[in-house]
């Protein structure tokens, strides 16, 4: 379906921002966890893709919380070799901070964090998303509701341990990519030199010519040959969910006043 297949898609771009933003520098592995993490759907019968938990009984409901297992078993019967991290953000995507999740129930403190990101990343994306019989969400909205910063009460997935580092950097303005002090080292001549031809205000990452957004983006893989190389893809993501999320609280700005 095209519904899952743009929801696939978004998730290897939102786990990647989101993961990074969180300091888990690994946008490789968190682009596949988002890309593959629910590959279990596809066992389940197409009448059910088209439901939302809350519509499915007690027999639909059973068979949709297969769907974590059904997406590691088909890895397994194709012979893919994923990070474990990967195979965690398959598992866990619905655990729940309080316990309540599937699989296993797991708590907050027993969630991988890549797991935590995929389920950020994955409400996130069904808030901002067009579903019918719902209304789209702002991103701005979108994670005041998950945090209950909105006056409601949190989304069940919402570690505030966790997922504030997200939340503050996104309605601050400030996404800046950790990075070791080795990676640092590697990188300092190539910024004092780019620093030396052009100068560009603080805090501000240029996506081109002419669309300006917010926040830092520097990541590299220090055992890599060229630093750089790996990164270049990540970075065409990051910068056009970063401005698409800008204009879009423009608007919304724009609106209110």
């Amino acid at each position: 379906q095209m519904t899952n297949y743009t929801h696939a898609r978004n998730m290897a771009t939102y786990c990647a921002l989101f993961g990074m933003v969180a300091g888990i520098n690994e946008p490789q592995s968190l682009r596949i966890g988002g890309l593959l993490h629910d590959l279990g759907m596809m066992d389940l019968p197409l009448s059910l893709l088209q439901k939302n938990e809350e519509d499915m009984d007690e027999m639909e409901m059973a068979q949709y919380k297969l769907h974590p297992g059904n997406g590691k078993l088909s890895i397994v019967e194709k012979g893919m070799q994923i990070p474990k991290a990967v195979e965690n953000m398959i598992m866990q995507h619905h655990e729940h901070s309080d316990g309540s999740g599937f699989p296993y129930g797991l708590t907050a403190d027993e969630i991988d964090p890549f797991a935590k990101v995929c389920a950020f990343a994955d409400i996130f994306d069904t808030y901002t998303s067009v579903r019918e019989g719902y209304q789209q969400m702002s991103p701005a909205l979108a994670m005041a509701r998950i945090s209950g910063r909105g006056g409601s009460e949190p989304h069940p997935i919402y570690d505030p341990n966790f997922h504030d580092k997200i939340i503050d950097a996104f309605l601050e303005g400030e996404f800046e990519i950790p990075v070791s002090e080795e990676q640092n080292q590697e990188e300092a001549p190539a910024a004092v030199a780019s620093n030396s031809s052009e100068q560009e205000a603080v805090g501000e990452v240029k996506i081109d010519d002419t669309k300006p957004s917010f926040g830092k983006i520097k990541s590299a893989d220090p055992k890599s040959k060229d630093p750089n190389k790996e990164q270049k893809e990540v970075r065409k993501d990051l910068g056009y969910v970063l401005t698409e999320i800008v204009e879009e609280n423009s608007e919304d700005d724009e609106g209110a006043a």
